[in-house]
């Protein structure tokens, strides 16, 4: 081998092991870049999730029962009401059988009254 092709053949093994060495590194670097980077992200996302939704919020529940079961009663009560029969009428006094009189069915008698008096 001539001492050029050596020297070639050293400046290869050397550029191999150096780009070997430089993968170690970069991924060694890459590695712990994404660890940090992970970690902040995932302190960001919970710091987001405690702002959004701080907590479980209470439930109000009773007010909302109530108003079920006093609309419920209004509902029973209005269908009672719609629902019902009507009362029976008096039917008041019973018409007279007998016939009317003339003066009963015409009013007073014009002409021979006993207020006319006779010219």
């Amino acid at each position: 081998m001539t001492k050029a092709s050596r020297n070639w053949t050293r400046a290869r093994s050397d550029a191999a092991s150096a780009a070997e060495s430089l993968g170690d590194a970069v991924s060694i670097v890459g590695s712990d870049l994404a660890t940090r980077a992970s970690e902040g992200l995932d302190e960001v996302r919970e710091s987001l999730a405690q702002a959004i939704d701080p907590g479980t919020a209470k439930t109000r529940r009773l007010p909302w029962i109530l108003a079920l079961i006093g609309l419920t009663a209004l509902s029973v009560w209005g269908w009672r009401l719609a629902l019902s029969r009507p009362k029976p009428t008096d039917p008041g006094t019973p018409t007279s059988t007998t016939a009317p009189s003339e003066g009963q069915l015409f009013g007073k008698p014009v002409g021979n009254g006993q207020d006319r008096t006779e010219a």
